[in-house]
């Protein structure tokens, strides 16, 4: 009794046929031939393929919201000042009276 048989006779089963299809390493191999890429145009020989850094559906909705807000990404001018800049000013703590 092979292995597979051996597994097989302890499952519920009310029809024997229902494993009649199941073939074994005994019957024939079914090779299929592995897609193959044929480039229609000719590359150059030192042409390095890089991965992108960001990822392609972030980048994409970047740019869709950037269309969609074009006046939203600098809301000041460049002469403007908020009155209540979270910012505080730099103190010199040195002291020059030498």
């Amino acid at each position: 009794m092979s292995a597979i048989s051996e597994f097989l006779s302890g499952l519920p089963s009310y029809d024997v046929q229902n494993f009649s299809k199941y073939a074994d390493n005994q019957g024939r191999l079914q090779t299929r031939k592995p897609a193959l890429h044929l480039p229609t145009t000719e590359s150059p020989a030192d042409q390095v393929i890089v991965p992108e850094k960001s990822n392609i559906l972030l980048r994409y909705l970047h740019q869709k919201w950037e269309k969609e807000n074009p006046d939203r990404k600098r809301e000041l001018n460049d002469g403007e000042l908020p009155s209540h800049s979270l910012k505080r000013p730099r103190y010199d703590d040195s002291d020059d009276s030498g």
